[in-house]
């Protein structure tokens, strides 16, 4: 569940926007959006999926709010197949929430013609919404032939008329050209009620962001359909007295749902090695996450898929 605020003390002259992101999977929003709030407050993969609903997060300056909306990629229809369709067409859901949105498109796919995606995005995009938007070309690091990307990007821009100045080239990963775009998007705020605290930066409770650290190290460790078919279901997270420690170790008991054995030695690895490495890492993510000592315990458990059950 998400947190929930009581009375949020804000100015009498308070200002607020909420941005969406909408891009191809992998293009890097999650990446910016960490960025642009200082935080890591939703995980990054270079999988496609990895988030897989809706977050928000909270950058508060002066008297203004941003409130931003990460959504999972749009993917192909090929890729649709692959992973749950709700999950796919939230990205268009949560257009209709926002006041602004930021078309996120990668660089590099721009200039090797792999960008199937995105001309899939831009043709559907005029048909579900018309807010205002920035377009805004990421990855400008790993791209050499400028004269093509500046080519292509006028096309996209020409596909959706609601897009605001010209487009902006960044590096989410290299901090390049984030703070122009903060400071853009800080302008976009109209008179309203801030929705979080000044201090505050997400609104995933403790328990989400442990889940989506776990998830996102099986994310980077198994590789063709499995990461999508790992289900979590949290068993226990209780604080516990730790020896000459002053405060207390936060111990937590998380079971990783398959549908099948042949799944659960896959997830397992020989011996059991590839579950103790994501222990390990995601143990030491979720202990500076949460700035606290912890002990973090998985299970590979197989559930029945009543999916596939006649």
């Amino acid at each position: 569940m998400p947190k929930t605020f009581g009375q949020i003390e804000q100015p009498e002259d308070a200002e607020v926007a909420k941005i969406v992101l909408v891009g191809a999977a992998n293009a890097g929003k999650s990446t910016l959006i960490n960025r642009l709030v200082g935080d890591d407050v939703t995980i990054v993969s270079a999988r496609p999926q990895t988030t897989r609903t809706r977050i928000m997060a909270s950058l508060t300056m002066g008297r203004r709010q941003l409130l931003f909306l990460d959504t999972p990629g749009i993917v192909s229809r090929k890729a649709l197949r692959r992973v749950e369709r709700g999950v796919v067409t939230s990205p268009w859901r949560t257009l209709s929430e926002a006041d602004c949105a930021v078309l996120l498109l990668d660089a590099y796919k721009l200039t090797q013609k792999t960008d199937e995606v995105e001309k899939y995005l831009f043709a559907e995009l005029p048909k579900v919404t018309s807010i205002p938007a920035l377009l805004v070309v990421n990855k400008i690091d790993q791209v050499e032939d400028q004269p093509k990307l500046l080519e292509t990007v006028r096309k996209y821009q020409a596909m959706y008329k609601a897009i605001v100045g010209e487009p902006m080239y960044i590096s989410a990963l290299g901090n390049v050209g984030v703070d122009e775009l903060r400071l853009q998007l800080l302008a976009s705020t109209r008179p309203g009620n801030w929705e979080f605290p000044a201090n505050v930066k997400s609104d995933l409770s403790d328990l989400t962001r442990v889940e989506d650290l776990i998830r996102a190290e099986w994310f980077a460790r198994l590789t063709g359909y499995m990461p999508y078919v790992v289900r979590q279901r949290n068993v226990g997270w209780k604080y516990v007295a730790a020896p000459q420690v002053k405060r207390p170790m936060l111990d937590i008991k998380q079971e990783l749902l398959v549908s099948s054995g042949g799944e659960a030695k896959i997830l397992l690895g020989a011996k059991g090695a590839l579950l103790k490495e994501i222990a390990l890492a995601a143990n030491r993510t979720i202990s500076k996450a949460l700035g606290c000592r912890v002990r973090l315990h998985l299970q590979v458990v197989v559930v029945e898929d009543r999916r596939t059950r006649k």
